[in-house]
């Protein structure tokens, strides 16, 4: 089964917070609060595209993201 886009955008944020230690770090160092990161993970809520681009800028497994 192929991997929809917003599965690999999870994956990409999960492993941000992994990269970052912790929600709170990671929010600090993009500018992105912790409970948009929180309800994301969670999946209480969606992210915008453009909301996840400052963690996407932050964030190494952004290459992963485009390769897997």
């Amino acid at each position: 089964m192929e991997e929809k886009f917003y599965d690999k955008l999870l994956y990409l944020l999960k492993k941000a917070v992994d990269q970052y230690g912790s929600a709170s770090a990671l929010s600090r160092a993009s500018g992105v609060s912790v409970a948009n990161i929180s309800r994301w993970i969670n999946n209480k809520q969606a992210p915008r595209l453009t909301d996840l681009a400052p963690i996407i800028r932050f964030s190494a497994p952004y290459q992963l993201f485009f390769t897997v």
